[in-house]
């Protein structure tokens, strides 16, 4: 959690599961190594809980430390130390009676702020990318979002009939027809096939781009528990790696990698005339085309020449993924939907047919690019270019590339500086200068030393910074 609040109960109801989660562990440990957990481990376990829930019970008291213990009372002085020792960086406020006070005052707090932004029909959400809370109207969220689809044409509504009984049932049959087909394992379908009680359907709701003009709305459909999640987390597990590997040279996976390829680059080609470029994709996810989507992870397959991954035939790698991708509905609004074009935002599987349907689209960019000394990479959705080409030649043909393919639209910004990823890249006269580049709305977070989470977390802030 971000924080954790100071509750002696709360943190007893914890207690419980948690220390039932570690046994879990240590036994788990034991019969790795062909050993049974016996008495110790129970007994290990008893000790804990009752030197936790002391600690729990304890009152909050503040001393220094004791460096030098007589024999007699060694346990005594010890037990007190650990006591002081977390309760010290636990809390800043020595004053118990705040503490209380906040403890009191706290859910009442959040009920009455609830009750006043729903009042007022506001919508408190966390922004895209940032740890900045934005606040926003609630009409104005309907009315983009109805813009959003009207605009994409992505989904289509099925009105207040629950699509998951039936998606359940299918999901299932589908996997057993396989089985019995033999194109997969009992283990496989044993792994893949769906408890009824375990599902629930995907839900769609939009973070904010507080950082963009007119703050536009990401679509994230929440489907951690959908019918076809274990099947898209499969296939993810399967295809990803193929796709890094295939697509190494063109692609970069932070701006650290980005700037050592520059650098590299602009040791030789880069003059006072030369242009940075970046692109973005309008809607990736979204605009892809499902079948055309799966057919560039059967051209992925046939272009790394591989017959079977992971033990799976490449048709029923494809059978699975056509079925995923068809298979998207989620509730928004108290209506239901199914997504009849792209992937959901939130599925595994989206992102590595986006990547292949992304890399293919490109490749004629890619080309034109290196032919001319250029540098190309991309990052999911966004592109970064350096070339020494006249501005006017660069903006015809990115107008060019725009008409390679009708789902994707390419938005520009060309210049001898520019932003990408956390980099600020400029051209100073023929010398190539770069900075750490933070979004404008960008609010850094860092846990209050207050809160109750393990001192080596806190520690651990301050080391990764």
């Amino acid at each position: 959690p971000r924080f954790t609040y100071n509750d002696p109960k709360t943190a007893s109801r914890r207690r419980t599961t948690e220390l039932a989660t570690l046994k879990r562990k240590i036994e788990a440990r034991f019969f790795e190594k062909k050993v049974s957990p016996g008495r110790p481990v129970e007994q290990f376990i008893t000790e804990l809980d009752i030197l936790l829930q002391k600690l729990h019970d304890t009152s909050v008291i503040y001393q220094k430390l004791k460096t030098t213990p007589t024999q007699n009372n060694t346990q005594n002085i010890i037990y007190d130390n650990l006591v002081s020792t977390i309760e010290l960086s636990q809390s800043q406020d020595i004053n118990s009676r705040i503490i209380t006070k906040k403890k009191k005052n706290y859910r009442r707090l959040i009920k009455r702020l609830k009750y006043k932004l729903h009042l007022k029909n506001i919508v408190l959400q966390k922004s895209d990318k940032n740890n900045v809370f934005h606040l926003g109207r609630h009409d104005n969220y309907c009315k983009k979002s109805e813009e959003y689809m009207e605009k994409t044409k992505a989904y289509k509504c099925l009105g207040t009939e629950d699509p998951l009984p039936d998606l359940i049932h299918r999901t299932n049959k589908y996997l057993l027809d396989l089985r019995l087909a033999k194109w997969i394992t009992q283990k496989q379908y044993e792994k893949l096939c769906i408890n009824p009680n375990e599902v629930e359907l995907a839900h769609l709701y939009y973070l904010p781009k507080a950082h963009k003009p007119g703050t536009p709305l990401r679509p994230i459909i929440s489907g951690l528990k959908h019918p076809t999640i274990k099947m898209s987390k499969f296939l993810d597990e399967l295809l990803r790696p193929l796709f890094d590997k295939m697509a190494s040279e063109t692609t970069v996976t932070s701006g650290f990698e980005l700037v050592k390829q520059l650098q590299k680059w602009s040791k030789v080609n880069i003059r006072q005339e030369t242009l940075f470029c970046t692109i973005d994709v309008a809607d990736l996810y979204t605009m892809v085309p499902q079948t055309e989507g799966v057919l560039s992870l059967k051209k992925m397959l046939d272009h790394l020449k591989l017959k079977q991954v992971g033990g799976l035939k490449i048709e029923t790698i494809i059978r699975l993924s056509r079925f995923v991708m068809q298979s998207n509905y989620f509730s928004y609004n108290g209506q239901f939907y199914h997504q009849i074009r792209g992937g959901a935002m939130g599925s595994p599987l989206t992102l590595t047919v986006a990547n292949c349907y992304m890399f293919f689209y490109e490749q004629q960019i890619i080309k034109q690019i290196s032919n001319s000394g250029g540098l190309y990479f991309r990052y999911m959705d966004d592109i970064f270019i350096a070339i020494n080409w006249p501005v006017r030649h660069l903006f015809k043909q990115i107008d060019k590339w725009n008409h390679f393919d009708e789902n994707i639209k390419l938005s520009e910004n060309i210049g001898s500086a520019v932003d990408f990823l956390d980099l600020h890249i400029e051209n100073q006269d023929g010398q190539l200068f770069t900075t750490v580049y933070v979004k404008p709305s960008y609010e850094p977070y860092y846990l209050p030393f207050n809160s109750i989470h393990p001192l080596h977390m806190k520690k651990n802030i301050i080391f990764t910074m």
